[in-house]
Order: C-alpha cells, then structure tokens, then sequence
C-alpha cells in the first residue's frame, strides 16, 4: 500500500513537471520522442543482512556431528540481469530534454548452485559454510547455506533528464525502486541442495543511473553506471538489512 502511494506521487510529479518544461519551452508535438531501450547491466551487490540463520547438523551426519552453524548470505555479483524498456522524451531545439518510462528487468539466470572440488558458488548472494564441526576436507564435508534470489521480472519507473551534443548525448535518471527476493537456506550434500526454510523479502529505495555515449539517427549506444540503495523487510514488515549495489553496462536505445 505504501509502495503504490509513493508510486502515485511519482507518476503525479513526472506529469506536472513534463506540462511545465512544456510551456516554458514552447516545444512543438514533433519533439516528442518515443523509444525502445535495452540495457546489460550486471551487478555487484552489497548485502548486510540483519540476522544469521542457525541450520542443525543434517539427519545423516548426526552420528558424528553435533550443533547448530550460523550462515548469513553475503555480497555477490550477478551477470545475468537484462532490462528492456521504453520511454517518451520531450525535448528543446537546445538539445535539452526531460524522459519518462519503465523497465522491465530480467533475471535471466537459474536459481542453481555450481560445485566444484567442495567450493559452492552462485553469481548471486550466496554463502555457503561447513558444518562447525565437520573435521572432514571441503571435499567430503557436509555444508550449510543462505542465498538470496531476485524474482525473475521486476517493474522499474524512471524519470531523467538529457543533453544531446553533436555527437555525443548524457542522460541522469532517477527511479524509486522495488524489488522482491526469495531467500532460502539449508544443507548442501552429494551435490544436492536440501531447502530447511524460505522467506520473501521485499527491497524498496532509490536507483541512480548515468547514461553517455554517442547516437547516429535515431539510435543511441553508450554506457550505464548505476547505483542502486534498498531497505530490507521480511514478510512480517520488520527490517531485514540493506542491499547496495553497483553495476557498469551496456545501453542502446532506438526510436519507435
């Protein structure tokens, strides 16, 4: 409820500010552009969860093995996000413009871990740890982890404002963000997963993003250098940390 509220406020600002640039430019209906956007954006994310989860030693392993491991997720990278959008641009015979749209970003990955010689990874946050008191090499130990995973399609409204030179163009733009994830934990062994418990966490904060490069026509290709700050909460709306991330990318944007 509260996400649609400021959701609202924000598409009522863009209106008033795109009627204002309007008449104060005098622009004309033909500079009013619509476009395509794609952009590969990965990320690096920095995650501070607030609590750790405590996992027991697996049912197997209790023979030999005794206590509860604390795991927490930690940061990650993530190469596998993609965000295809479109905007309408109001722009001045001065190579000003204001913008307006949506992205929709695409986890194109699957929520799998990788393994390898007792190492555990995933290009997401992730964290895998060795049961406490496991004695045995990586190899043959029995594990614990807590991951978080993105939903796989999230909706991002933006606003910005541009500058077109002769042969170059920036864009700096500003999204009120929201995003879910799905965090999880468990034993991990023989190369198995084996889920204990699940949650949803919702993330809501503020995106940054700068765009430069060079456009011919009607197309634009340049680079992307995002931030991204979010609140944490759990299902039961109480905090849950924070997420911070960073990315470089690719951007290409065409007229429709």
């Amino acid at each position: 409820m509260k996400i649609n509220k400021i959701k609202n406020t924000f598409l009522t600002g863009i209106a008033s500010i795109i009627l204002g640039f309007s008449s104060s430019t005098n622009v004309k209906a033909q500079e009013l552009d619509f476009n395509w956007r794609v952009a590969y954006s990965p990320r690096y994310y920095s995650l501070n969860l607030n609590e750790s989860k405590s996992i027991p030693v697996h049912p197997g392993d209790s023979g030999f093995l005794s206590g509860n491991t604390d795991v927490k997720a930690g940061n990650g990278l993530d190469f596998r996000i993609l965000d295809l959008g479109a905007e309408a641009r109001l722009k001045n015979k001065k190579g000003f413009s204001i913008f307006l749209g949506a992205d929709l970003e695409l986890d194109l990955g699957v929520n799998e871990l990788s393994y390898s010689n007792g190492e555990r990874s995933d290009s997401g946050m992730f964290t895998s740890t060795q049961q406490s008191s496991d004695t045995r090499p990586e190899s043959s130990g029995s594990f614990v982890y807590d991951k978080l995973n993105a939903e796989s399609a999230s909706l991002i409204p933006f606003i910005g404002v541009g500058y077109k030179g002769k042969e170059y163009f920036i864009d700096l733009e500003y999204s009120p963000a929201s995003r879910k994830f799905e965090r999880k934990w468990g034993h991990h062994r023989f190369n198995t997963e084996e889920k204990i418990g699940s949650e949803n966490i919702t993330a809501s904060g503020n995106r940054f993003a700068i765009r430069t490069g060079i456009f011919k026509d009607d197309i634009n290709l340049g680079l992307q250098l995002m931030h991204e700050n979010y609140r944490l909460e759990d299902s039961n709306k109480n905090s849950a940390g924070r997420l911070k991330s960073y990315s470089l990318g690719i951007c290409f944007t065409k007229s429709f």
